[in-house]
């Protein structure tokens, strides 16, 4: 009796394992390509005016590398993954155009971040979006968040966290259009 008691526990145990580990599977996956997909494929883009007055769009820049950020100047992890981005964009200055979102509450905060660093760049374009009108139209849980569109302008892949954006398969997803 005490065998057929420990083998119930046994499969008991293997069962809300397996559903444990379906649940986390399907929770990490919530936030993947294919529902941020959808989203795209549904016509959700953007205009925006950039720090410099510039008005943007993404279909703006079709043929091209689009890397979406949302970030803030407040956000540690935010400001270790910034060099290797801009070390991507200086790699790539006619394939590679980022659009960073900040959702910083005074734009002086901003402005005062990008002054630490030369951020002036062609390709490197600065949004403040301080009411977060288009981190929630991409659905943003957390910053940093970053969202990697093709040159068609679907969406690659999306990353969730600060990323070393200078390893080389950083931008793995985005190869083909890259030439590498």
């Amino acid at each position: 009796m005490k065998s057929s008691t420990a083998l119930w526990l046994l499969l008991i145990t293997l069962v809300v394992a397996v559903g444990s580990f379906t649940g986390w599977w399907t929770y990490q996956r919530s936030g993947s390509v294919s529902e941020n997909s959808k989203l795209m494929s549904a016509g959700l883009t953007f205009s925006a005016t950039t720090l410099s007055g510039e008005k943007i769009r993404l279909e703006d820049f079709a043929g091209r590398v689009v890397l979406v950020n949302f970030w803030a100047s407040w956000c540690g992890p935010c400001l270790q993954e910034f060099p290797g981005m801009i070390r991507r964009l200086d790699e790539f200055p006619e394939k590679m155009v980022m659009i960073a979102f900040a959702a910083d509450s005074a734009k002086d905060d901003v402005t005062g971040f990008l002054r630490s660093f030369d951020g002036h760049r062609p390709n490197f374009k600065i949004v403040w979006d301080p009411e977060n009108v288009v981190s929630s139209r991409f659905r943003v849980r957390a910053l940093p968040e970053t969202f990697v569109f093709g040159p068609d302008q679907k969406l690659l892949f999306q990353v969730s966290g600060a990323r070393d954006w200078s390893l080389p398969n950083a931008l793995e997803g985005a190869a083909e259009f890259l030439g590498r």
